[in-house]
């Protein structure tokens, strides 16, 4: 059949249905018969690649996937299919130019409900100052159960461990050496999120980068708090002759006086603990870290001295430490890995829980190994 000759069709159509043509070609000025090919024409062009409906594949969402390729959990060949889709789609867009309406420009202006909300993952990047935990001797623990260590040894043991010997003469037997043994119980760290499916699969994904983020923060703030628990009360009690019970030594301090007096606490802390401070750790609470603006770094005492500020130093009390000068290997703190989970199903489908889970402990070894000033 030679289709390009021209054709006969007759349609039977219902009053209704030749009433709208008639009315169509009327308000066109133009013949039925015109009215007739004009949707004929329409109806045999390509089919568009989106249905702007809510059906089907999404536009927008090509669009971010093609954008963001990295991000997409559809892998290469999602990115690629949808590539294709927005060529098909442009392709489609010129041939219908002649055919479609012009409509105003949309922007996120006049448009705005469609767009998303996301959240971006600033606490991602926030990390918690952690001067004790830098201050202390570090090991790891995996798990809850208690152990012991060796704690203080007397400075008659230390200096008479070894000794000059006659030659072809083996070294006198010691003594035997009386450690005091120190307990320590690591605790357990844990925090949960519970959020709605829906705003875990709508935040690209975000939110769980948020949330585990406030745990981490939190985790490093409470493991501070512990550190400086224990070294507090390793210098708690009544200052005699410049050490407290623990054998740890402390002194006081007031106003403006607290740069000369932690520089007297640091010369006297190699004469107290045999061996040179390491750091020191303040707290940041202004009545105390202002008074240390005034401090010269170069001053002898200084020297190869680490000065931090600390806003888990809490103590407010007169007997409380507000500066600590810490050695190394008498402050001790153990961490386990920082466990993450996300358990989609855990309380049904609608609920997705982020959890997080570690195990922490602190400890002072030997007390002689620690400084403190109270300052008022």
């Amino acid at each position: 059949m030679d289709m390009a000759r021209d054709q006969r069709l007759e349609l039977r159509l219902s009053g209704a249905e030749f009433e709208a043509v008639r009315g169509a070609a009327n308000a066109q000025s133009t013949t039925m018969a015109d009215v007739v090919r004009s949707g004929l024409r329409f109806t045999t062009r390509k089919r568009p690649v989106y249905s702007f409906d809510g059906h089907g594949a999404s536009f927008v969402r090509d669009s971010w996937m093609v954008r963001h390729p990295m991000d997409t959990v559809s892998g290469d060949d999602g990115v690629y299919e949808a590539k294709q889709r927005l060529k098909a789609f442009a392709e489609w867009r010129a041939e219908a130019a002649d055919h479609v309406h012009a409509f105003a420009a949309i922007s996120t202006t006049n448009a705005s409900e469609i767009i998303t909300p996301e959240y971006k993952p600033i606490l991602a990047s926030f990390v918690e100052d952690r001067p004790l935990f830098a201050a202390t001797t570090r090991a790891s623990v995996g798990n809850a159960s208690p152990f012991l260590l060796p704690g203080t040894v007397d400075e008659a043991s230390v200096n008479g461990a070894v000794a000059e010997h006659t030659e072809g003469s083996n070294p006198s037997e010691n003594a035997a050496i009386a450690f005091g043994q120190v307990t320590v119980a690591p605790k357990s760290i844990s925090g949960l999120y519970r959020v709605t499916r829906e705003l875990v699969d709508s935040s690209n994904p975000a939110i769980d980068t948020v949330c585990l983020s406030v745990m981490r923060e939190s985790y490093a703030r409470q493991t501070e708090a512990r550190i400086y628990a224990a070294l507090n009360t390793a210098q708690s009690g009544t200052i005699t002759s410049g050490f407290v019970p623990s054998g740890a030594m402390a002194r006081t301090s007031t106003g403006p006086a607290l740069p000369s007096d932690l520089r007297k606490a640091l010369l006297g802390y190699v004469d107290g603990r045999g061996r040179a401070p390491r750091s020191v750790v303040a707290s940041s609470r202004p009545s105390v870290a202002e008074e240390l603006d005034e401090l010269d770094m170069t001053a002898y005492a200084l020297r190869n001295v680490n000065v931090d500020l600390s806003p888990r130093i809490t103590g407010t009390a007169a007997a409380d430490g507000d500066v600590f000068i810490l050695g190394g290997g008498d402050v001790w703190a153990w961490s386990s890995p920082l466990l993450e989970f996300q358990y989609g199903e855990r309380e049904g489908p609608a609920s997705v829980d982020l959890a997080l889970f570690g195990y922490f402990a602190a400890a002072v070894v030997a007390p002689r190994g620690v400084s403190s000033i109270r300052h008022t």
